[in-house]
């Protein structure tokens, strides 16, 4: 659960705060679709960043050996595998296995935000003119 909380907190956030710097300063002011392509790749790496370490820490817990009580036999949860981890390991431990994790979140990411992005231009582009075809609002 906490995974995907963070996942998606920090995509969406990413995401949106690279967006809106970009328009401030007019960096991508002609070209929209650049601006989303490049904001989504930002929340990708974020993304990445955010989750890798869980998911390393997860697949330790899963891959563990048990014994006759069903107890790991090298962690005895989530906070013991981190804190494990951090005293041999180090922060490095945690983001083994990024770049296939990025492979994967990455283009996720981008897809998500182009193709929401290009949606909801259409619904704006169609209500418009749904407005200036019956005067009404909707």
């Amino acid at each position: 659960m906490p995974r995907a909380g963070i996942g998606s907190a920090t995509q969406l956030l990413s995401f949106s705060l690279c967006k809106d710097y970009f328009r401030k300063y007019e960096i991508f002011s002609k070209r929209p679709l650049l601006n989303t392509f490049t904001s989504s790749m930002v929340g990708g790496i974020v993304v990445t960043l955010c989750m890798t370490p869980f998911d390393v820490v997860m697949t330790r817990l899963y891959n563990q050996g048990t014994d006759a009580q069903g107890r790991g036999l090298l962690y005895r949860g989530v906070v013991d595998c981190f804190v494990k981890m951090w005293k041999t390991e180090g922060i490095h431990g945690f983001f083994k296995g990024f770049m296939p994790n990025y492979i994967r979140l990455g283009p996720h990411t981008v897809l998500c935000f182009v193709f929401w992005d290009a949606l909801r231009e259409f619904r704006s582009k169609y209500t418009d003119r749904q407005h200036t075809e019956d005067g009404k609002k909707i």
